[in-house]
């Protein structure tokens, strides 16, 4: 196929694909010469050939027209429905479709029989022997003389003597209907139908840009065209279309004056082939790219490209011999096989120029190289003198050491890490706690548990210090304030629990909340105050803040709480 495309002109390539050949060959002088020229060498080898329906401007049918040939061709196929004979429906062969009416061609038939065909059936034999008196044979009579037959009505060429001693067929050939034709005509025209749908209602009277066209393959096109041009042998779903524009659409004259019908079936040659495996992939392939099947409603081709091309290996070696000399000397395959030569070379220096600016690339990178080559020269040097031997080995012996060092190390980082834990873990308890202030109510009853608790664990400590020269308790000091004392019954030290005393913000009023002096005093206030939800006054009693103040029980400040009977109040 390569080769095939390689010896066709580039314009008749554009045309066959996305064009329309009757009206471009009219518009485009070059695609006209190479038409024509290889038009007459078609009759030498086999080639590839193509037709569609246009006018003599090379327009297309409009859709309207189409939509209308459609409906005759409709109408036709239902009246032959089934019908064994062409005789069986006169009024659409006979009448409508008359041969010596509508053509004049290499088919001398009286009428189109495009829904049937021609098949061999054997001869009927004689129903009644012959009687003596055809034989002449008999007592008393005379010998009767054979007569010779006229030719056949069927048969009109036949003009055989019937004293010739020829033996005679025992089949004849007569018309039957066939019912793939009908088929096919009906897939055809919903096909047809449905691209017609497509197009934009307003273009409805402007003609098809790509034509009906049908492509084929030929030992001999011209022979072919003309059979087609006949409607011998040809296409019956393309012969019944032009039968119907010749029968029911305006005529128009001639360049003789006479009036003809405006649309026909164009014909030309379109590619020749010069190899015998050229001829079934040839049809094939420009089948496909003129979109000549039925199935998309682009074409007249209803059987299978490729398979009808036998004739092709029937073609004598001198024939093939001559054909590629003709294509070799007189086509524009040398030319545009230089062209797709030049053009392998263009990408061949555009790839060296290319490969050129990586060599450079490569070049340079190797000459950036070169230092750094020179310095691991060096290093392998080094590597062989004494020192650096002596350090390589001693480097296995100091793995364990480091291990061990950097193990200590991580080890104090945790040690320093804890205290900051300690501390963090104290103030996020007191946080909860602040979140969970009780209530004022609470606080006074707490406040009174305490009171009662503290007073009780004084007279305790009382009578266990009445040995004592001193009998006044050493426990309350001027201003009624209560020293803590530790277990073994001395004055409470800097290591004793010291009390805090928080005053919060809840509610409307204050409250009073009391923690070990232990775990306030080693956090930081700010980071304390930080960590509550609301906004905390603290003030601190005991030895850590004031010395003349020994931890007290919490108690609520008078000028700024109130007490719980004016709270009920």
């Amino acid at each position: 196929m390569e080769d095939l495309l390689t010896a066709m002109e580039e314009c008749v390539i554009q045309s066959v694909i996305s064009g329309n050949i009757s009206l471009d060959k009219r518009r485009n002088p070059a695609l006209a010469k190479a038409l024509a020229d290889i038009r007459p060498q078609s009759k030498e080898q086999p080639s590839i050939y193509h037709q569609s329906m246009n006018n003599k401007k090379g327009l297309s049918p409009t859709p309207n027209q189409l939509l209308e040939a459609l409906d005759h061709m409709e109408s036709y196929v239902k009246a032959t429905c089934e019908k064994n004979h062409p005789d069986d429906v006169k009024e659409y062969t006979k009448v409508l479709y008359a041969r010596n009416s509508i053509w004049h061609g290499a088919n001398k038939e009286l009428f189109a029989k495009y829904m049937w065909h021609e098949v061999e059936v054997p001869k009927t034999p004689p129903s009644t022997p012959p009687t003596a008196a055809a034989t002449g044979k008999g007592k008393g009579k005379a010998k009767a003389k054979v007569k010779t037959p006229t030719p056949s009505p069927s048969n009109p060429g036949d003009d055989s003597d019937a004293a010739t001693k020829k033996k005679k067929k025992d089949t004849k050939r007569v018309w039957r209907y066939c019912r793939a034709h009908v088929l096919e005509t009906k897939v055809f025209i919903k096909a047809l139908r449905n691209r017609l749908t497509k197009v934009n209602q307003t273009h409805y009277d402007r003609p098809l840009e790509f034509p009906i066209v049908e492509v084929g393959y030929a030992k001999n096109s011209i022979e072919r065209l003309s059979a087609h041009k006949g409607h011998h042998n040809s296409n019956y779903i393309m012969k019944l279309m032009e039968a119907i524009f010749w029968k029911f659409f305006p005529h128009v004259k001639g360049d003789k004056g006479k009036l003809e019908p405006e649309f026909f079936i164009d014909q030309e040659v379109i590619a020749l082939i010069w190899k015998v495996d050229q001829a079934e992939i040839a049809e094939i392939g420009l089948t496909r790219l003129a979109e000549g099947y039925i199935h998309n409603g682009g074409g007249f081709s209803h059987y299978p490209a490729g398979l009808s091309n036998a004739s092709a290996h029937k073609v004598a070696p001198k024939i093939w011999s001559a054909a590629q000399i003709w294509m070799m000397e007189k086509s524009c395959f040398k030319a545009n096989h230089e062209a797709e030569l030049q053009i392998l070379r263009d990408q061949v220096d555009k790839k060296r120029v290319a490969n050129e600016g990586l060599e450079v690339q490569i070049q340079q990178r190797e000459d950036e190289q070169i230092p750094v080559r020179a310095i691991n020269a060096v290093v392998k040097e080094l590597a062989k003198t004494s020192t650096v031997s002596s350090s390589s080995d001693l480097a296995p012996q100091m793995q364990d050491p480091l291990r061990a060092l950097e193990a200590r190390v991580n080890m104090l980082e945790l040690q320093r890490r804890k205290p900051e834990q300690d501390i963090k873990e104290p103030l996020e308890k007191l946080a909860d706690a602040g979140r969970k202030l009780p209530s004022l109510t609470e606080l006074n009853l707490h406040l009174d548990e305490f009171m009662t608790t503290q007073h009780g664990e004084e007279a305790t400590n009382e009578e266990a210090d009445s040995g004592n020269a001193d009998d006044e308790d050493e426990g309350e000091d001027a201003d009624g304030d209560m020293e803590m004392v530790d277990d073994d019954g001395g004055e409470g030290s800097a290591e004793q629990m010291e009390r805090v005393e928080l005053v919060a913000e809840s509610q409307g009023s204050e409250m009073a909340l009391d923690v070990d002096d232990e775990q306030a005093m080693g956090a930081d206030i700010d980071q304390v105050l930080a960590k509550f939800p609301r906004k905390f006054k603290l003030s601190f009693q005991g030895s850590a803040l004031d010395k003349s103040h020994r931890s007290a029980p919490p108690r609520f400040d008078k000028p700024d709480v109130p007490t719980l009977a004016k709270e009920q109040s």
